[in-house]
């Protein structure tokens, strides 16, 4: 059937995007979408575990590099060089969980920086 002058026809789409998948919307009958730029309606619980999880690790790195100053200026700059090289890799992998979850870029970055 032909749509009345005016109207759109359109279909429901479900787009998988993973395990846990709620990216439902509408098309138009010639039109197509890209799932990146689709907003996801929920943010999965595992993000805010993360978020928590990386707050108790933050915490560790700074008792951390307070004792290894306290041992010797030279164990602490180690320690700190170290834990900054391990935190480079940790903070990207944090940030594609928190996009995996539901976060958008922007609120992803906002929660790593807080």
């Amino acid at each position: 059937a032909l749509p009345i002058s005016g109207e759109r026809e359109t279909k429901e789409v479900r787009h998988d995007t993973g395990p846990q998948s709620r990216d439902i919307h509408e098309h138009s009958r010639n039109s197509s979408c890209d799932v990146a730029s689709v907003p996801s309606s929920r943010v999965d619980v595992s993000a805010y575990l993360n978020l928590a999880a990386n707050c108790v690790d933050n915490i560790t790195h700074g008792l951390a590099i307070s004792a290894a100053y306290l041992i010797s200026f030279k164990v602490g700059a180690l320690t700190t060089a170290s834990i900054l090289l391990h935190e480079v890799p940790h903070e990207i992998g944090d940030f594609a969980i928190l996009l995996n979850a539901g976060f958008d870029h922007w609120s992803a970055a906002k929660a790593q920086i807080a």
